[in-house]
């Protein structure tokens, strides 16, 4: 927060984690803070990226003149089986599920790509959530 510039005068939201660190920072190159990542995996529903949505949300909200960050990602990687076949379209559905309970809280884009694997009994996804100011 203090490299970034974003020191609000008050009490610092505590969603943000004053001293805690996002995985990944992208910098303009005047060495402040454009971008925070978060990067998951294994995950299956909102509940393990909740915080992160939350502190995003509030780094997003501070004022301009305190933070000079423009959005923030939440990247993770999920799976599905299906005995059956069909694995893939249960990937999706719950990518999409995920997006609408994430969009609900805050405007964000949603971009994944899927892979079907052994007959589409298996399948793998990678999904990025974006958030901006």
């Amino acid at each position: 927060m203090d490299v970034a510039g974003a020191n609000e005068k008050g009490f610092i939201s505590s969603e943000i984690r004053a001293n805690g660190r996002s995985d990944i920072v992208l910098w303009w190159a005047d060495g402040t803070p454009r971008a925070i990542i978060e990067v998951k995996n294994s995950v299956y529903g909102i509940t393990k990226i909740d915080k992160d949505i939350r502190r995003i949300k509030s780094v997003l909200n501070q004022e301009k003149k305190y933070s000079k960050i423009q959005f923030g990602i939440i990247a993770f990687y999920t799976d599905a089986k299906n005995k059956s076949g069909g694995a893939e379209l249960k990937l999706i559905d719950r990518i999409n599920k995920i997006y609408r309970r994430v969009e609900s809280k805050k405007k964000c884009n949603l971009y994944y790509r899927t892979t079907s694997v052994n007959n589409d009994l298996d399948a793998y996804g990678f999904v990025c959530l974006i958030f901006k100011k």
